[in-house]
């Protein structure tokens, strides 16, 4: 979710300045070191008339089912308006993506915590049924 975040981050920035086919801008966006766990989403060359689809298919097996929907939404609406309503788009999504990253990251501490506590519970009783 983290490097989806700063692909969006990356897309914006790159919508404004540079006048990029869909295709092309996912391609950069999704290039660099940083970003190298999202290398699957850059289309083939064969696939650059549909790369937004191509790319909300190939999320579906790597995101949480709560975070889907709202990376599917993002890709759908990339290239469908000029330069200033595609900012305006990664601008929302990238608000929307944010939201959506604190939430879970505060998820995985307060489960994190739970699975500590279940683990010591858990050696605990091992301990109890081994004297």
């Amino acid at each position: 979710m983290n490097a989806l975040l700063k692909m969006v981050s990356r897309m914006k920035a790159m919508i404004r300045y540079q006048a990029l086919p869909v295709a092309d801008l996912i391609r950069q966006a999704a290039g660099g070191e940083d970003l190298e766990c999202l290398s699957f989403l850059r289309p083939a060359p064969n696939e650059e008339e549909n790369a937004a689809e191509v790319i909300i298919n190939r999320l579906s097996g790597c995101l949480y089912p709560d975070d889907l929907p709202l990376a599917q939404e993002f890709f759908a609406g990339l290239g469908r308006t000029d330069v200033e309503g595609q900012t305006a788009h990664c601008e929302l999504y990238e608000t929307l993506l944010r939201e959506q990253y604190d939430k879970t990251a505060e998820m995985v501490k307060e489960k994190g915590k739970l699975y500590y506590s279940l683990g010591g519970l858990g050696a605990a009783m091992c301990v109890i049924l081994l004297l």
